[in-house]
């Protein structure tokens, strides 16, 4: 179960890629690019579909004989809810994969894009309930542990130790507390990127003071701009092969 969970969750964050390298080219208004992304996007989440139309049956099989009724009527629901989704996914992507450009061309993406994040929002809330007894960490993004600076920008622009990342948000080290709810614009300098990355994000909890006198900062990421986004992912991405990489040898 738990190999299970870890393989939908890394297609998860393959789709989370894909949908920002679509929303970057939809942006920058480039409908040859736009069509290859979205005909990326389409294969992916079209396989996806088609491994949980196989594979959640058998969950709510199991959760039926394990004395877990509830759980196993509601993967019945979505594996149900999925074959509407798939036909509404293919309608909504066919116009971008046509790659024609038109002013409805961001109306169309925007219309994709909250289908998807529908679908991704209902099996997180799934896999969720799964990981609690399989052992798996209840987290919805791929997360890696880093060391590198960020500037945080405003009043003297302080510069924070980022410590962990997401496509979802970051934790931060700085020496000087950020009230909680407040909002904050910050450019990341990730080894091995092509650039600063500018995010807005909303702090949602301040740690205690730790022995160097910095305190712990978590941040959720706030309207992620589309190549900000892109370029988090690729970045997660390509850190979390190389030291899965530098493990098994």
């Amino acid at each position: 179960m738990k190999l299970l969970i870890e393989q939908l969750r890394s297609e998860h964050f393959q789709i989370q890629r894909l949908l920002f390298s679509v929303a970057a080219a939809v942006h920058a208004g480039r409908p040859a690019e736009v069509a290859i992304a979205a005909r990326k996007l389409s294969a992916v989440l079209l396989g996806h579909i088609a491994f949980e139309r196989t594979v959640l049956p058998e969950l709510a099989r199991l959760d039926a004989v394990r004395g877990q009724p509830e759980r196993a009527d509601r993967v019945r629901a979505f594996a149900r809810e999925l074959e509407s989704f798939e036909r509404s996914v293919r309608q909504s992507l066919a116009p971008l994969e046509a790659g024609a450009g038109s002013p409805a061309t961001l109306q169309q993406w925007m219309t994709a894009r909250d289908l998807v994040e529908a679908l991704l929002a209902e099996e997180f809330a799934l896999l969720d309930r799964y990981a609690e007894g399989a052992g798996a960490e209840r987290r919805q993004m791929p997360r890696v542990s880093c060391d590198c600076p960020a500037v945080i920008k405003g009043d003297g622009e302080p510069v924070a130790t980022l410590r962990d990342l997401s496509l979802s948000g970051m934790r931060m080290e700085l020496d000087r507390p950020l009230p909680v709810g407040s909002f904050i614009d910050a450019r990341l300098l990730l080894p091995g990127a092509p650039g600063p990355i500018d995010v807005c994000a909303e702090v949602r909890w301040l740690g205690r003071e730790g022995a160097t006198g910095k305190r712990g900062v978590g941040a959720r990421f706030v309207n992620l701009p589309p190549q900000a986004g892109l370029a988090i992912a690729s970045w997660v991405a390509t850190e979390s092969l190389r030291r899965r990489r530098a493990a098994a040898t």
